[in-house]
């Protein structure tokens, strides 16, 4: 998991969480030679573990936090691969960082559906989803620390995923490879939407690669003057 120290050789260090092994690996290829000053920890498809795991970054002494990876357009003017930035985070327990801004909304379930998705952006504002944002963001305010998602957009407003998704992936953030290939035994229609993520999943991870070097750049530059 890294280092639990808040201190790295060079200077104050970052805490990441990211739902998938996938996403791991893109924030430390976006980091490069500031990966030591980094801790990443991988939560799963789950809330839970995700804020179990900021928690964890806080008492290893972090001096900032990052909601990092894939992220559901809720705005439908956003499409496959865009990246949002943001500092504001709203979810059903309430609405961290400032007032301005892109909203990530923060959901405990994953928004699967077309409908679901322009009820929630119709209901809160938020430009995209995901399920791990509110956890981040509730561990950062409540320990006074910067917060910063990087989210790039894997599946957009109008793709329909399937509801069973989350739970093929395990708590290390890995596919269920099994579970994935007897689901499409049962339904081979599947297999052109799982196509299409697979396809879609690797053309936002190399957006939010490239995005995320300038942002963890920035990041460390504001905290080593502060």
């Amino acid at each position: 998991m890294g280092d639990l120290t808040g201190e790295g050789p060079a200077g104050p260090t970052i805490g990441i969480v990211c739902g998938l092994a996938s996403e791991r690996r893109c924030a430390e290829r976006a980091l490069g030679d500031a990966r030591a000053r980094a801790i990443i920890h991988v939560s799963g498809a789950s809330t839970a573990q995700a804020a179990r795991a900021a928690t964890e970054l806080v008492e290893a002494g972090v001096s900032a936090l990052v909601s990092f990876g894939l992220a559901g357009a809720l705005d439908p003017d956003l499409s496959v691969a865009d990246v949002i930035i943001a500092r504001r985070v709203a979810s059903t327990r309430g609405t961290f960082g400032p007032e301005d801004g892109s909203i990530v909304w923060g959901s405990d379930i994953m928004v699967a559906s077309p409908q679901g998705k322009a009820d929630l952006h119709a209901s809160s504002g938020a430009a995209i989803v995901d399920m791990e944002s509110h956890a981040v963001a509730l561990a950062a305010e409540t320990a006074e620390l910067p917060l910063i998602v990087i989210r790039a957009v894997s599946d957009d407003a109008k793709q329909h995923l399937m509801g069973d998704l989350a739970t093929a992936i395990d708590p290390a953030g890995q596919p269920r490879i099994g579970q994935i290939l007897r689901g499409l035994a049962r339904h081979p229609g599947r297999l052109p939407v799982l196509l299409r993520l697979a396809r879609d999943t690797n053309r936002a991870l190399a957006a939010l690669e490239e995005a995320a070097k300038g942002e963890f750049d920035g990041l460390f530059r504001s905290l080593d003057t502060t």
